[in-house]
């Protein structure tokens, strides 16, 4: 009998990312700071070097089930960051954004022990932001980046950034977008670690590159990124996903060949429809796992107790040379019955309630995630489910104090991600 996947040691994470300023918890004592050895600030003028080097990560290793000390990220930023920002405001900027500027900040990507940050700078009373950036941490180098959003093109869907390791410890973010008035038709931008020679403070370090035909479907939204042995993907979660190879893109930025593969007939979505449902990440993923991609979607029940909810598993394909049209097929189907009949079940008793947000993970081979909310919603237990043994058990349960998850990120535990404490 093969031996059961083991989950590698994981922190989880909300979407949220704090002030620093504003924690009164516990005066930051279970705090500490992401080891950094080099910040800089690509494509943002003069003002952003002063903005990179007046901020810090921190990072809260707490316990899953604490709800005063969860895992948490917040940044502190020095007040000279907001008063030169403030500063440099012109008297009709103000007049819009006004002079008393915070820092609103989300996280959007932890990949290749690469993780970027959303920073937005914005009025108290304001809700579009004056100043926008992306804040990149790259664990191998210890190193932080601050780069400019893009001004000049729509990102598609969530927007969220694809970072892409290179050969030679560099990097690269690539970004899916479309340009005003090109209707589909999409541009890859892409900025690396490590800008052209001769390069200025202000010029804008993304590369755009337009895609040979324009996206296929009614339309196209990006609900995840990530690169997968050699080939940079991306989904939208209603109707199938786009990728390439990651040479192609690294080979100048001239036209990128993608293909493209829907979803199951039974589970695509037109978007007109899609947009009066639940957010699709609540039910669907799109992720790797060992050599296949795999497709989770959750069907929900309307009855209470949801017993008859049902889960389906596809896999996908991408890697064998005789995988001819690239059909998905069925890998898994059970409902929360099964799981709710299982030992291990009764001895946590888990709530009889709706799962939310699969995930999958690249370092674990076949085992499905799913946050398993409390009878209020405001909490909820991460399960974790062996998709390759035909009675599909529970491996591991994990209570999570985090409040009102929208959204869950798995960060490799230390020593992966390195801090230290003052």
């Amino acid at each position: 009998m093969p031996e059961p996947p083991r989950a590698r040691p994981f922190l989880v994470l909300g979407a949220a990312v704090f002030d620093f300023s504003t924690l009164t918890d516990d005066g930051g004592e279970h705090w500490g700071s992401l080891e950094c050895s080099t910040k800089t600030a690509f494509g943002c003028g003069a003002i952003g070097k002063h903005v990179v080097q007046g901020l810090s990560l921190m990072v809260r290793i707490g316990k899953d089930d604490d709800p005063n000390c969860f895992p948490s990220l917040a940044i502190d930023v020095a007040d000279e960051v907001l008063r030169r920002l403030e500063a440099e405001m012109s008297d009709e900027d103000a007049e819009i954004w006004g002079r008393e500027l915070c820092l609103r900040s989300h996280l959007q990507v932890v990949e290749a022990g690469i993780m970027i940050l959303g920073l937005n700078f914005i009025n108290t009373d304001e809700t579009s932001p004056y100043r926008s950036y992306y804040l990149v941490y790259d664990s191998a180098t210890t190193s932080l980046s601050l780069v400019p959003m893009l001004d000049d093109c729509r990102v598609v869907g969530t927007g969220y950034p694809l970072p892409v390791r290179r050969g030679d410890d560099s990097y690269s973010i690539i970004l899916m977008a479309t340009k005003p008035k090109q209707g589909k038709l999409p541009v890859v931008c892409m900025w690396s670690m490590r800008p052209p020679s001769g390069s200025s403070d202000d010029a804008c370090p993304w590369n755009k590159s337009r895609e040979r035909q324009p996206l296929k479907g009614d339309d196209w939204m990006v609900d995840t990124a990530f690169s997968w042995r050699g080939k940079a993907i991306w989904a939208d979660f209603a109707q199938g996903l786009l990728y390439c190879k990651c040479s192609n893109l690294f080979s100048g930025m001239g036209r990128v060949d993608f293909e493209f593969v829907l979803l199951p007939e039974e589970h695509r979505i037109a978007h007109e429809y899609a947009r009066h449902m639940a957010p699709m990440h609540v039910y669907r993923c799109i992720g790797a796992s060992g050599n296949y991609i795999w497709f989770v979607v959750i069907i929900p029940s309307e009855r209470d107790p949801p017993a008859d909810t049902i889960v389906e598993v596809w896999t996908l394909d991408l890697l064998s040379e005789e995988a001819g049209q690239k059909n998905w097929k069925k890998h898994k189907v059970f409902s929360m019955e099964d799981i709710w009949e299982q030992d291990a079940f009764f001895k946590v008793r888990l709530p009889m309630t709706k799962p939310r947000y699969p995930m999958v993970k690249q370092e674990d081979d076949g085992v499905l995630y799913m946050l398993l909310p409390t009878a209020r919603g405001r909490s909820g237990y991460l399960l974790g489910i062996d998709m390759n043994d035909v009675v599909t058990p529970l491996m591991s349960i994990r209570y999570l104090a985090i409040p009102y998850m929208s959204r869950t990120y798995f960060l490799p535990a230390p020593p992966c991600f390195t801090t230290s404490c003052d």
